[in-house]
């Protein structure tokens, strides 16, 4: 189910990092009187995802590195 929050803000951040090469970033928006654990399914939130494009699809083995992939 779609729905608007009123008044969102941003609650937390964080970034995915794996070997030096920044992958993602991430935040968290809710309503004006947040959000904890223990309410999950009864307040809307919303998880903000963007993809910064560093991840390539590389061989991890010879024997992969021969195989011929197809997208």
């Amino acid at each position: 189910m779609l729905q608007t929050i009123p008044q969102a803000r941003v609650q937390g951040e964080s970034e995915l990092r794996t070997y030096g090469s920044h992958i993602y970033d991430a935040k968290l928006f809710v309503g004006p009187t947040g959000l904890s654990s223990k309410e999950l399914t009864a307040r809307p939130f919303a998880l903000g995802i963007s993809n910064m494009g560093a991840l390539s699809r590389a061989p991890r083995s010879p024997k992969e590195a021969s195989r011929k992939w197809t997208t």
